[in-house]
């Protein structure tokens, strides 16, 4: 009777009349049509009578046209009176272990002040997460405004994360969702549910807005319209109310909108922004991340150099590029095991992984916990522009517990280039005397001074875990070096290769041996234990059977020409060719490149009809990089005819300089006007007929493409859809709190230096750590050495019965 009851005040915006007035009490909330409220029931017993709240919730009606019918989602909540309901959520939050920032909160010397008279509100978007949580709540106590929070939509976001991020915006939680298609690229819409209540206005402004094909085809552009939509919401209520906007975000998505538009004097929104700049309203921003702040610094050069607002950034901070990198790292490990373990395949014990960015502060732990995994260096390589790995160091006299904890495992980096050609030797990790000579080592180095074709590009052999370690003995170095002479002069005699000097590396690292025959000159490179080779570009890695790819460089890395290297490789007997590709970088700029390439191909694939001007653009762009499923005896005369052509009239008169194309094709019995339909039309049966895609979606896992070409079976597993993996594969947790603890409370500390700094702070992108004292600073490290120190056990003292 009580659910009968409720949907009927919902459905009907009215109770039955002939429902007891004493058990039943509506109390609809103003200016929302019924979709909100609260059903007040008085439930009798024998002896006494006890009142329920049963408040609702009706988010994201839709109709449907086709089958006229209506969905929506309806939310419950039931309680004995109407506080409990706000006070489970607080009992939630309070649960929130974070020691860091509750000790800088409790000692924070501006908060009184705040507390009296805090004008700032807050434009804040961020990930889904308990720390966040915890974080806004510290932030409202402070007597910030939070405006609007928008939620970073990786993954899912489970109901008590839900619950606790709408309570502590103040009902201003915003999110998106994806909506993906087997064929057709994923969009993005509103997501309704996950987000706050909203009247019906807003409701269907959103509708309406993730409708249009040009907001919703891809991530940047449908965050960018919530951005905007919200920030405009944002800024209109402190002009408004003569209040000050202050922005916290991950990621740089509302600074370089906030430039753009105040550039853009044709743009609807730009005497508001301009107004919210000039006039002070908008005071600065927080950013989290690298990512963000590389588009921020973009920004400013976008505008001649000229910076409107003082960000500060955490993203290259002590606390976080030493610290929370282990934890990114570690998150990355978890959550792509994870994703992998429900897939039903190997994690990471058993796999050849390439680290994109692996030279960069993420990278580098990111390179030591999987070589530590595998007990070994050999499977796991760097991918970097950068030669060095990163390292930094904190001070282990102030803080020794905290330095010891974050040491770093000083892997060299060997740098391979296209010239050189590597040779694993395994050892086990730890182990600092290889034996120099091997049979391993004799054949290979055999082989490479042989004339056989296959050498011919290369002018080093490098061969890892083949030489002493710098702490060896000298005695014991040359002796090792001796039983290498009988080699050398084996080659000598059989190549005609003379061996000419011996070259150390720096740093330790280990030795070339230089040889010369005539005017050709090559080497053999031996290296030291715990040595990780590092590449250029992954697509070498690719084609010698690399099966995991990490990304974490923040750009896109991955293209048409390293997915054509997949396919390109022979697969290794009758097994399915597999390559695992998982990102821990923002957004889902990573794989970005290959994602659209795909999606091409998908669409050429499919039955669907394709615009001309779309296929001339794509066909061109193929035949240029002689990608592999368009290769056959016509692919040259076609890649002359496109590469020359920018539109269907020069795409006919090029044909007509090519009459044995035209009729091969069977074009010359027709008329010229259907010549580029045709073309097209022939070329996207090539493609048919040599490759086939099935796209399929797995659910906390990502998308898994199912490829067949040239006879040979391929599988690519896009972990998280692309997105970062470490706050995917488990409902948004993403890096451990305690690696996050001290990182958003920096962050909470900008928001406040922002606040209280009276003579402002100028224009521009500052690390955060400029705008400290070097005590606020050491307070985060001093926390970090406090949780590090060891156990100290006590003696028992005895005592006498």
């Amino acid at each position: 009777m009580v659910l009968n009851t409720l949907f009927d005040q919902i459905g009907n915006n009215h109770l039955k009349k002939d429902l007891p007035k004493d058990l039943f009490e509506v109390i609809c909330t103003p200016g929302t049509s019924g979709k909100s409220g609260c059903l007040v029931v008085h439930k009798k017993y024998d002896s006494h009578q006890q009142t329920f709240f049963i408040k609702w919730e009706v988010k994201g009606i839709h109709y449907d046209q086709a089958s006229s019918t209506i969905t929506a989602n309806i939310f419950i909540y039931i309680s004995q009176n109407e506080p409990s309901v706000s006070k489970q959520v607080e009992e939630l939050i309070s649960s929130i272990n974070m020691p860091i920032q509750h000790n800088v909160y409790d000692n924070l010397p501006e908060k009184l002040s705040l507390q009296r008279s805090n004008p700032y509100h807050l434009f804040v978007l961020h990930h889904r997460t308990h720390e966040v949580v915890m974080t806004l709540q510290t932030l409202d106590a402070l007597g910030f405004n939070i405006d609007a929070f928008i939620g970073i939509p990786y993954g899912e976001s489970n109901w008590p994360i839900m619950r606790m991020l709408d309570h502590v915006s103040g009902q201003s939680y915003r999110c998106l969702r994806m909506i993906q298609h087997p064929i057709k690229p994923t969009q993005y819409k509103f997501d309704f549910k996950q987000s706050s209540f909203l009247p019906n206005t807003e409701e269907k402004l959103f509708v309406n807005l993730y409708e249009k094909s040009e907001v919703n085809q891809n991530y940047m552009s449908a965050m960018t319209a919530l951005v905007e939509t919200e920030l405009v919401r944002c800024i209109q209520t402190c002009i408004k109310q003569n209040k000050k906007l202050l922005i916290y975000e991950d990621g740089g998505y509302a600074v370089p909108l906030i430039y753009k538009i105040y550039q853009d004097p044709n743009h609807g929104l730009h005497s508001l922004f301009k107004k919210a700049v000039d006039e002070n309203i908008i005071i600065g921003a927080v950013e989290v991340t690298t990512a963000g702040e590389k588009r921020d610094r973009a920004a400013i050069e976008s505008y001649e150099g000229k910076a409107l607002l003082p960000v500060l950034s955490t993203a290259r901070d002590d606390i976080k590029v030493i610290f929370e990198a282990k934890g990114v790292s570690q998150a990355i490990i978890d959550s792509t095991s994870t994703a992998l373990g429900r897939l039903g395949l190997p994690t990471f014990e058993t796999r050849k992984v390439a680290v994109i960015g692996g030279n960069g502060a993420i990278g580098t732990r990111l390179v030591e916990e999987l070589t530590e995994m595998q007990n070994s260096t050999s499977h796991v390589f760097a991918v970097d522009i950068v030669d060095q790995a990163f390292s930094r160091e904190i001070d282990s006299q102030r803080f020794p517990y905290a330095a010891t904890k974050v040491d770093y495992l000083n892997l060299g980096r060997y740098i391979v280039e296209d010239t050189c050609l590597p040779v694993i030797v395994d050892l086990p990790f730890g182990e600092r005397h290889p034996q120099l000579y091997s049979d391993k080592i004799e054949k290979s180095v055999l082989e490479f001074f042989s004339p056989s074709p296959k050498y011919e590009s290369f002018n080093e052999l490098v061969i890892t875990n083949a030489f002493p370690s710098p702490e060896s003995s000298l005695q014991t170095l040359w002796y090792q070096t001796n039983t290498l002479n009988g080699l050398w002069e084996s080659i000598r005699q059989q190549y005609g290769y003379v061996p000419e000097k011996i070259e150390l590396l720096p740093n330790g690292q280990g030795m070339s041996q230089i040889f010369s025959k005539q005017n050709c000159l090559k080497k053999v490179t031996l290296l030291v234990p715990e040595q990780i080779l590092s590449f250029r570009k992954v697509t070498r890695l690719i084609q010698n059977h690399i099966d995991t790819i990490i990304g974490i460089t923040g750009s896109p890395v991955l293209d048409e020409l390293d997915i054509n290297g997949f396919l390109t490789r022979k697969n290794i007997g009758d097994l399915v060719d597999e390559l695992i590709l998982t990102s821990g970088s923002s957004k889902d700029y990573e794989f970005r490149k290959a994602i659209v390439f795909l999606d091409e191909l998908l669409e050429i694939i499919s039955e669907n009809t394709i615009d001309i001007h779309q296929q001339l653009i794509w066909y061109k762009k193929y035949y240029e990089q002689k990608l592999c499923f368009i290769s056959d005896s016509e692919t040259e005369v076609i890649h002359q005819v496109l590469s020359s052509s920018e539109t269907s009239d020069s795409l006919v008169a090029k044909l007509k300089d090519y009459p044995e194309l035209i009729k091969s094709m069977g074009l010359n019995n027709l008329e010229s006007s259907t010549w580029v339909s045709c073309l097209f039309e022939w070329i996207r049966h090539q493609i048919k007929k040599n490759i086939s895609i099935h796209k399929s979606f797995h659910k906390d896992i990502g998308t898994v493409y199912d490829i067949q070409f040239n006879g040979q079976s391929k599988r690519l597993v896009l972990l998280a859809d692309g997105f970062v993996i470490n706050f995917f594969a488990k409902h948004e947790k993403g890096v451990k709190t305690e690696y996050i603890d001290p990182i958003v409370t920096m962050q909470l500390l900008g928001l406040v230096k922002l606040a209280t700094t009276e003579k402002g702070i100028e224009p521009g992108v500052y690390r955060m750590a400029q705008r400290f004292k070097t005590d606020d600073i050491d307070l985060f490290w001093k926390a970090l050495d406090d949780k590090s120190r060891p156990i100290e056990f006590g003696v028992a003292e005895s005592r006498n019965e």
